[in-house]
């Protein structure tokens, strides 16, 4: 596996990502940690997920791929050899608030993105489909780590095609 700079962080990061869109819905936990174990065994430490994770799902499975990902970490005492991205935006409850890019939204959507993967930061938070919504809903500056004291490592600017 070929590694690379990640951000300002300093660390290397697996220049492959494993995408876990599916795991809570396509794939059960046995299959999404046998994933997990083959993408180390190979060398990829990165890992991508969000909030609304698994596709698919609906607003009772939401949060139940970070919630995976957290147990096999937990279970395979991994998580210092993890780079964890996942990012915020979809619907997370009922409520209008509970999604975009509001304050409220972003600052609740970082403690459960902290809570289900059961750890204490994580190495990159992005705004989940920013192309689709930016200029509609403007992100406030909550996701900053120097502006709300929220524990990660790398906020970059968001653009992704």
């Amino acid at each position: 596996m070929k590694y690379t700079g990640f951000g300002r962080t300093g660390m290397a990061v697996s220049q492959l990502c494993l995408g876990t869109m599916t795991f809570g819905y396509q794939c059960d936990e046995d299959e999404s940690f046998a994933i997990l174990d083959a993408a180390m065994d190979h060398g990829v430490s990165f890992m991508d997920t969000a909030d609304a994770y698994p596709a698919g799902g609906d607003l009772e499975t939401n949060g139940r791929t970070e919630e995976i990902i957290g147990d096999w970490m937990s279970a395979r005492g991994c998580r210092d050899d993890v780079i964890l991205a996942t990012k915020f935006f979809a619907p997370m409850g009922r409520q209008r608030w509970n999604r975009g890019g509001s304050r409220k939204h972003v600052m609740d959507a970082i403690d459960a993105s902290l809570r289900r993967p059961k750890t204490d930061y994580v190495d990159l938070y992005m705004y989940h489909w920013p192309g689709m919504f930016v200029d509609q809903l403007p992100m406030e500056p909550a996701a900053h780590p120097e502006v709300c004291g929220t524990p990660v490592l790398d906020v970059p600017p968001c653009k992704q095609h």
